[in-house]
């Protein structure tokens, strides 16, 4: 059984880009695959010191370096542990290298990385970006967000109706991400990936798009499956006009890959 990416992210304003390469200092997302790790990840950087959000360029350089560190010999979940945790150093000491001080104190980001190794798929998630599978026509959600609204939910027994959880009023607090002082859980999910399976790696501007499984089930459609790049078009007139901030900072925030097996 073999597998194939897709990816997008935007790398600079009105630009669209199709996959692991662009740099533009005020875009901060970034979709990252390598074939023959059998790696993907979507990541996007949040606010530190004078920049809005951690940019794109810092996002890819602290992926790609920390993918070409991870051991090979490894366990497939112990490489992702590894990979994050290197990440985790290398954006925590943007605050202390930076030749302009206090530009990056506090940035940070979140991603959701997959990797197919030993014949299994192990997906691990920061913050709110998310990792999906559509298998069959069923979309589910196959990581856990680690946030305030998660930390409810299981302080309740998870016994809360969807209209509980739209009212939460602080849905978009992390409890985890990469480059903070406090670490996250690096929880770990092993798959057995069957062929016709789909999985969507995105971050939060992308899932959090109104009819979420109605436009992911589309990505396992029999004839003409839509792609990376058309699953953030599906998302653009579906997000939340409450979240909306401007076309260029939901843009900016967007990135996706989708991991086919065949």
């Amino acid at each position: 059984m073999g597998f194939e990416y897709d990816g997008w992210f935007l790398s600079e304003p009105g630009t669209e880009h199709p996959g692991a390469h662009g740099e533009w200092p005020y875009a901060c997302a970034h979709a990252f695959f390598d074939e023959a790790r059998g790696l993907a990840v979507a990541s996007t950087g949040l606010g530190g010191g004078a920049v809005t959000l951690l940019p794109t360029f810092q996002v890819q350089s602290a992926v790609i370096s920390a993918a070409a560190a991870m051991d090979p010999t490894s366990s497939g979940g112990d490489a992702l542990v590894q990979l994050f945790r290197t990440v985790d150093r290398t954006i925590g000491a943007l605050a202390t290298t930076d030749p302009e001080g206090f530009r990056y104190h506090g940035a940070c980001m979140e991603a959701v990385a997959a990797l197919h190794r030993g014949g299994a798929l192990w997906l691990c998630a920061v913050g709110l970006c998310r990792a999906y599978r559509v298998r069959a026509g069923e979309v589910r959600q196959v990581t856990e967000d680690e946030s305030l609204l998660t930390e409810y939910q299981r302080s309740l027994g998870g016994k809360l109706t969807q209209e509980e959880l739209d009212a939460f009023p602080h849905q978009n607090i992390v409890t985890g991400t990469l480059g903070a002082p406090v670490r996250p859980s690096f929880t770990l999910v092993e798959e057995a990936p069957r062929a016709g399976d789909v999985y969507v790696l995105c971050t939060e501007e992308i899932w959090r798009a109104r009819q979420t499984e109605q436009r992911f089930a589309l990505l396992a459609a029999a004839t003409a499956p839509r792609s990376a790049r058309g699953l953030w078009q599906d998302a653009r007139p579906h997000r939340d006009p409450a979240r909306r901030r401007g076309l260029h900072w939901y843009d900016s925030q967007a990135a996706v890959v989708l991991l086919r097996y065949r």
